[in-house]
């Protein structure tokens, strides 16, 4: 007999969120012109990153250094971005909704997938990356 948990339904949608993420990252993926052709012989290496508002990120992308910056130009051209439904990018600030600009007052935000972007592109800087952010804001995984 299966016992079913109060976790099940969170499983599954985690499941099918992911699922997700990978048919819309083949969709853009399908587009040559929109991703980086990984070089003779190598691939390139994929990172999944998915959750709720804190990974879609609210922190402010117009406070970000003169060396942050440096270090996010240097990262671009090796580290491209495939959030939710839109196009493959590179790796970037993104432009926040409009019930973001209202409440939070920002009007270009990133979340942890900027720095952990520019961190592995300067860790390996012969390889081409790209970051898969999947995010569901709003949500609650309160009370099952």
């Amino acid at each position: 007999m299966h016992r079913r948990t109060c976790l099940e339904p969170t499983v599954r949608a985690a499941r099918g969120l992911l699922m997700l993420s990978f048919v819309s990252a083949w969709a853009h993926m399908a587009r040559a012109d929109e991703l980086q052709r990984p070089e003779h012989g190598k691939k390139i290496k994929v990172f999944i990153l998915a959750g709720q508002s804190n990974m879609e990120g609210r922190a402010d992308g117009d406070k970000l250094t003169a060396q942050d910056r440096e270090r996010l130009r240097k990262a671009q051209g090796r580290v491209q971005l495939a959030f939710n439904e839109e196009p493959i990018r590179a790796l970037d600030v993104v432009e926040p909704s409009a019930e973001i600009v209202k409440f939070y007052r920002r009007y270009v935000i990133y979340g942890p997938e900027l720095f952990f972007g520019v961190t592995l592109s300067e860790a390996w800087p012969e390889e081409k990356i790209l970051l898969i952010k999947r995010t569901a804001g709003g949500s609650s995984l309160h009370g099952c």
